[in-house]
């Protein structure tokens, strides 16, 4: 497993783990070596969540080394609800963007206050905290409860709403990430700002320029951050330092043997079970 990074080569004899999954066979995890480490979750689900955010916490970075955080393949909201609950953690994301597109085509299709409305969902499908707060905000300058915006954030929602104009969209996109709030699909949010930019410039639609910059996104190779977390499909093909498989029950041999592939230095399972799969 990894034997370029000589992952396991520190002890004797070594976690064995190709011929055995190949073979139909359960590996034992309690056998490890010392770099690779064994988590027992929770029997509690809701004790998995703060048990599976403090394994991703305790793990510490040096330099340009990253963490590969491997979660459930389905549902996808999983994975995203445990990137938006854990500061630092960020999305890897599919080749087709999908979430992105489809953001695309609701604000194209929408005017005012609806068009306002699908602009905040893509900010709360890329920001954690964020589109409650200001929602509530903008919702008492409508009623005249609070008499004028406050800052640039709520006047580009303001004028994004009244006027649509792609500009104040992208004006209001830039004042959040001012805020330094956790942006936890930091490279959706990048593509979405360069599609404004093109479609502003070109007096395009916003999803022909957000299918353009997919495009150009795909010769650039897939976004791995510092602590990415996917699934194995999605990771498959990537290596980092350091990786952790939040749930390693459910996985079958194969999606196992790339979960436990793609670290280079250190390896921390978690399970309900020792023997795998």
């Amino acid at each position: 497993l990894n034997n370029r990074a000589g992952l396991f080569r520190q002890t004797e004899p070594p976690l064995q783990c190709r011929e055995p999954l190949r073979n139909g066979a359960q590996i034992d995890f309690g056998q490890a070596p010392p770099n690779v480490t064994w988590r027992e979750l929770p029997a509690e689900f809701g004790e998995r969540l703060a048990a599976r955010t403090a394994e991703v916490g305790s793990v510490i970075l040096s330099g340009a080394e990253k963490l590969m955080i491997i979660g459930d393949a389905q549902p996808v909201s999983t994975r995203l609800d445990f990137a938006r609950a854990t500061p630092g953690v960020q999305v890897v994301e599919p080749v087709d963007l999908k979430d992105l597109m489809q953001a695309a085509v609701v604000i194209d299709a929408a005017a005012g206050v609806p068009r306002l409305n699908a602009a905040l969902k893509f900010v709360a499908l890329v920001m954690a905290g964020i589109v409650g707060p200001l929602g509530a905000r903008l919702d008492a300058i409508g009623q005249g409860a609070v008499p004028d915006p406050a800052d640039l954030v709520e006047a580009s929602s303001l004028r994004f709403a009244q006027g649509g104009d792609l500009s104040a969209f992208r004006d209001l996109l830039d004042a959040l990430q001012a805020r330094r709030p956790h942006i936890y699909r930091p490279h959706i949010l990048a593509v979405m700002l360069a599609a404004l930019s093109r479609a502003i410039a070109r007096g395009m639609p916003l999803l022909q320029a957000a299918i353009a910059e997919r495009e150009a996104q795909r010769t650039k190779g897939r976004f791995l951050p510092a602590r990415g977390i996917g699934s194995t499909l999605l990771l498959k093909g990537l290596e980092s330092d350091r990786a952790v498989i939040l749930n390693a029950d459910d996985m079958t041999a194969s999606h196992l043997y790339v979960a436990m592939s793609r670290a280079s230095t250190s390896l921390t399972i978690m399970s309900r079970e020792r023997l795998l799969p």
